[in-house]
């Protein structure tokens, strides 16, 4: 099972380095743009016209990590948390 976290970015903010690269390294995390997130497979995604967003796809026993990330910065404004099965 995989843990997709929509994630809308603050006004101004340019969505780089949302994780850093040793959270990336250690969850395998993919950041991802919903264009993106499309091409490689992820179906369903709605759309959400006038926000700033990008999407972080994480195994299920990564996610407490991804989650503590994203609530610790001062980009992201709010985040949904969506389960895929693979």
């Amino acid at each position: 099972m995989w843990t997709l976290f929509e994630v809308f970015l603050v006004p101004g903010a340019l969505g780089g380095e949302l994780l850093t690269q040793e959270t990336l390294d250690d969850t395998q995390a993919q950041v991802m743009t919903p264009e993106e997130a499309a091409k490689v497979g992820f179906q369903g995604i709605p759309e959400r016209p006038g926000t700033q967003r990008q999407l972080i796809v994480c195994k299920h026993s990564t996610a407490g990590r991804i989650q503590n990330a994203l609530e610790a910065s001062a980009q992201v404004g709010q985040f949904q948390v969506h389960h895929v099965d693979s």
